[in-house]
Formats: C-alpha cells, sequence, structure tokens
C-alpha cells in the first residue's frame, strides 16, 4: 500500500506530545516578543475578525433553530385551527 504512513513508535509519539503541551503555553507569548508593535495589532485585528465571524454564525444557526421552530408550531396551529372548523361545520350540516 503505497499511500500509507508509518505510524512512529509510541516513546517518539508520547516526546512529541509532551514537547507539543510545553511548547504551546510558550508559543504565543514567544510570537508576541518577536514581533513590532503592528504586527501585533493586525494580528490581534484578524483574531478579532475571525471571532466576531464565529459568533455570528453561531447566533445565525440560533436564530435559524428558532425560526424552525416557530414554523412547526405555525403548522400545527394552522393544523388544529382547520380541524376545529371542519369540526365545526360538520356539527352544522348534521343538525
Amino acid at each position: 500500500m503505497a499511500g500509507m504512513r508509518k505510524r512512529l513508535p509510541d516513546d517518539v509519539l508520547a516526546y512529541f506530545r509532551s514537547e507539543g503541551v510545553r511548547g504551546g503555553k510558550l508559543g504565543g507569548q514567544r510570537a508576541a516578543a518577536n514581533m513590532t508593535p503592528a504586527q501585533r495589532k493586525a494580528r490581534a485585528r484578524k483574531a478579532g475578525r475571525a471571532s466576531a465571524i464565529a459568533r455570528t454564525a453561531k447566533r445565525k444557526a440560533d436564530l435559524d433553530a428558532v425560526d424552525a421552530q416557530l414554523s412547526d408550531l405555525e403548522h400545527k396551529r394552522r393544523a388544529h385551527a382547520v380541524a376545529h372548523t371542519k369540526k365545526k361545520h360538520a356539527k352544522k350540516e348534521s343538525l
């Protein structure tokens, strides 16, 4: 199987994981220390935009879910009203 990757040995994976955890905690601080104020500002602006887009998408998804629930309730209400009207007319015709 030419496309399959070989799995790394467990001890190597454990080492990479431990280093990743340690390095991950320092990564942002080191990156910020090596940036100019303009670069930090640009990075913060980009992160803020990404955060705003994510919030907007979540809000839109929540509103779509509420709209779907209201649509279902409206459909049920109309179905109930139609059934009630038919029942009312059936009573009049039987008299």
